[in-house]
């Protein structure tokens, strides 16, 4: 199965998020700051799960969204309206589709 085949039930943007969270649960690093980096390891890890978490969440909101609109444009207009009014392509716009019906409610999603 093609994971960039629109049509595969399996798309999941977010499948090596889960596996690296829980790679770094089994992991114990010892983190140095550097001087070029006045953040901790720890700190950067968290940093990192939050804006993941934010990119998520806004990418599950346009999706949303882009359902709302799919449903009021006129059959066969999608594409079209889609290149006119975004620079995002046929492939994305279905991949946040379907992440906002795969998680409908943000607590399926771990990071």
């Amino acid at each position: 199965m093609d994971p960039h085949d629109d049509k595969s039930q399996n798309f999941n943007p977010f499948r090596n998020l889960n596996q690296a969270k829980q790679s770094t649960e089994d992991t114990n690093v010892i983190a140095v700051q550097s001087p070029n980096s006045p953040l901790t390891l720890a700190q950067l890890e968290n940093e990192i799960k939050f804006h993941l978490g934010q990119a998520s969440q806004s990418i599950i909101e346009v999706g949303k969204r882009l359902l709302q609109a799919k449903s009021l444009v006129k059959h066969g207009e999608w594409q079209t309206w889609l290149e006119n009014n975004f620079k995002l392509s046929y492939r994305t716009a279905k991949n946040f589709m379907d992440c906002a019906e795969r998680f409908e409610n943000m607590q399926q999603l771990q990071i």
